[in-house]
């Protein structure tokens, strides 16, 4: 919140008051509880700014209570200061000053809140994807059961009991809770709705990190039962996606948004103007670009594992992870065990651990697989070692011997 300082919010200087680049609140000099709010000078000319009369002050308790009297333009500057002074009274009483003659005044919710975090900072500052995950989130984890309680009443015991509901699903819980506190925090903060924080010191439930890499037993039993589904006619799409998977150690998000213009050939490349980690470079072995270079091109369609049924689109990941499923199920039939937590990431985890393993250092692991930080590559790293163009080519290399020899029969 920015102060304008205390003056005499007369009904003369309400009208002419002027916006500024950031909303400013304004307090009476005589009634420390009556506030004029005026928002920040619309982008567009000729539009006129918000601005509102609110009530603020503290309870007995210390907790700060605020919410909007009317609207400055049409609710006459008496109506809204005596609103304000029977609002003070109420609350000298012990009373909620929201009830002001007869009339509750809304108060802003957990999800009035949410519902500014999705609009004001996920859907501007977040990647597509990740913003219709916190969608999803909000909509399934937090909304119904913290939905409808009023945020300045919010407290640490509510969302502990939350969160302890949640405990049969620790990940969902985790990620909406950091969605939670990122919505507290700037409304403490940023839009000055509370000044409290009652979600500090509520840790997430543990984490199990996935260590799962594919064995080679494993990646030669995959390895074949694709070969056979390809020749049942599984979706060349998705069979395209496993196998480029397997070969590069991207992730299935970046091989299925794959754009041909993306792939750069003659320098052994993926770039990508736009990932996870922003735009990257990604080097891939010579055996995936031949693998590309087998795949015919769509003039309808950009993508490298094009849709059969979404026009123009890419293939959808849920297709590869049923697919992969289905290649997992035909390798356990064939006595090769049940390959169980084998997803298109485990080959993403493998090329990593066996690349440390072989002596590959932080650096060449961060070029090799687009990490922007060590962060991710010092789970791998164990003793420096050589180029991450290198040990690319040789894991490439590895996996599409085995391919080869699986169509061969061998």
């Amino acid at each position: 919140m920015v102060a304008g300082g205390a003056i005499s919010l007369s009904r003369n200087f309400v009208l002419n008051v002027k916006a500024e680049h950031r909303e400013r609140f304004y307090a009476d000099r005589r009634l420390k509880c009556f506030w004029l709010r005026v928002g920040a000078a619309p982008k567009v000319a000729g539009r006129t700014p918000s601005k509102s009369y609110v009530f603020r002050h503290r309870n007995r308790g210390g907790r700060l209570e605020k919410f909007t009297l009317g609207d400055a333009y049409t609710m006459p500057n008496d109506v809204a200061r005596d609103l304000a002074i029977r609002a003070y009274q109420v609350q000298r009483e012990g009373g909620d000053p929201r009830h002001v003659l007869g009339k509750t005044v809304q108060e802003t919710t957990v999800g009035d809140l949410l519902d500014r975090y999705l609009g004001e900072w996920s859907a501007v500052r977040n990647k597509p994807r990740t913003h219709a995950t916190n969608v999803s989130r909000v909509e399934r984890c937090l909304r119904p059961q913290l939905g409808k309680k009023r945020l300045s009443a919010l407290t640490r015991g509510e969302i502990e009991r939350w969160k302890t509901a949640m405990r049969e699903r620790p990940i969902d819980c985790n990620r909406s809770l950091a969605i939670l506190k990122k919505s507290l925090r700037l409304a403490r903060e940023n839009w000055e709705l509370i000044d409290h924080d009652p979600v500090s010191g509520i840790e997430p439930w543990p984490e199990r990190q996935s260590d799962r890499i594919v064995s080679d037993a494993e990646l030669r039993a995959l390895i074949a039962a694709l070969s056979e589904l390809e020749a049942e006619a599984a979706n060349p799409s998705a069979l395209l996606a496993i196998r480029l998977c397997m070969l590069t150690g991207c992730r299935l998000g970046e091989i299925v948004g794959l754009r041909w213009s993306w792939v750069d050939i003659e320098r052994c490349e993926f770039v990508f103007p736009d990932s996870k980690t922003g735009q990257k470079i990604i080097p891939v072995g010579p055996a995936a670009i031949e693998l590309l270079q087998g795949v015919p091109l769509r003039d309808d369609n950009p993508h490298v594992c094009a849709s059969d049924t979404r026009r123009g689109g890419p293939i959808a990941p849920g297709t590869v992870t049923r697919l992969l499923q289905k290649a997992r199920a035909r390798a356990a039939i064939t006595g090769k065990g049940m390959l169980e937590g084998i997803t298109t990431h485990a080959f993403r985890r493998t090329h990593a651990t066996r690349a440390a393993d072989d002596g590959a250092s932080q650096w060449a692991l961060m070029e090799a697989f687009g990490w922007k930080t060590g962060q991710m590559a010092q789970r791998y790293v164990k003793r420096a070692a050589a180029s991450g163009r290198l040990l690319v080519n040789e894991r490439s290399n590895y996996v599409a011997a085995m391919m080869e020899r699986a169509s061969d029969g061998s």
